[in-house]
């Protein structure tokens, strides 16, 4: 039912400057200290009290769909103490970069997920992942490669390329989930669509392009952390118009956006009263 995606033993396989699709590295982060020394006690003894941010959700399906989380500031200790006992609500400790954090707790974590790829291209960013049994809701990143590494425990993650399947639409343009796909991937029905999956145990790497849709599922207590890499090469954007509005607009300053978005409501206020007045105007002329 599923596609397999291109699987190579290290970084020095692949073309590093650009991702062009979907690549498993076996060894990928292997060896990180991360993957040999990071468990909940460890980070636990780390973070300690700290306060992070936390999505919260009520139950399972909807982690699916993103776009029913709500954020809370929890001390670290509870969120993995709850996490741990996965039990609801449900706590995901997700897409957090750890530069958010270091200071606060005094110590850099980014020394613990170096690897050999770093000295092939820096990460602009370093996002951590942290959930019991969690979902991520299916989308794509419109701008940046991805490289995710798998810490400890296991995750699944479903890919296929924008045009793969034409029939699931995105969400609202203007919505804050806009890189997101409308419905929830995990009650969809697998086998009407073209999907690859690849299954991630400690020490494996993915390599995601941004116009590649992915949905991950973890097993068990998992912890992932995924680098964030600048692309030169922007050619995709040209083959799926959408993208490349997608693209310019996640540039715009959020107070152009608020702008624009508040004359488009105007412009649409201002047509139902003139399409309202026209139709008052008939009634008149007929009585």
């Amino acid at each position: 039912m599923y596609l397999s995606v291109k699987t190579v033993s290290n970084f020095e396989d692949i073309d590093y400057n650009n991702f062009y699709e979907p690549i498993c590295i076996s060894r990928g982060c292997v060896e990180m200290e991360a993957v040999k020394k990071w468990s909940p006690e460890y980070l636990s003894q780390i973070f300690k009290n700290t306060y992070v941010d936390v999505e919260v959700y009520k139950d399972k399906h909807l982690m699916g769909e993103t776009k029913m989380k709500q954020n809370q500031e929890i001390p670290f200790n509870q969120v993995i103490e709850h996490i741990m006992s996965d039990k609801p609500p449900y706590y995901y400790f997700s897409e957090i970069p750890l530069s958010d954090y270091e200071l606060e707790i005094g110590t850099y974590l980014s020394d613990d997920i170096s690897h050999n790829f770093d000295k092939l291209k820096e990460p602009e960013e370093e996002l951590i992942f942290l959930g019991n049994n969690s979902l991520t809701g299916c989308h794509l990143h419109v701008n940046d490669d991805y490289i995710l590494n798998q810490i400890f425990g296991d995750k699944t993650v479903y890919l296929f390329e924008y045009s793969d399947n034409p029939n699931l639409k995105m969400s609202s343009f203007f919505g804050s989930n806009n890189n997101f796909i409308k419905d929830n991937f995990f009650v969809l029905d697998h086998n009407q669509l073209k999907i690859y999956k690849v299954d991630l145990k400690p020490g494996n790497s993915l390599l995601i392009p941004p116009w590649w849709f992915h949905a991950v599922k973890g097993h068990g207590f998992s912890c992932s952390v995924s680098k964030v890499y600048t692309r030169t090469d922007l050619g995709y954007l040209k083959k799926y118009p959408y993208l490349l509005f997608l693209y310019y607009f996640e540039n715009i300053n959020v107070t152009i956006k608020n702008i624009i978005l508040g004359i488009l409501i105007i412009l649409l206020v201002v047509f139902l009263i003139i399409f309202f007045l026209k139709i008052k105007k008939v009634k008149v002329k007929k009585n």
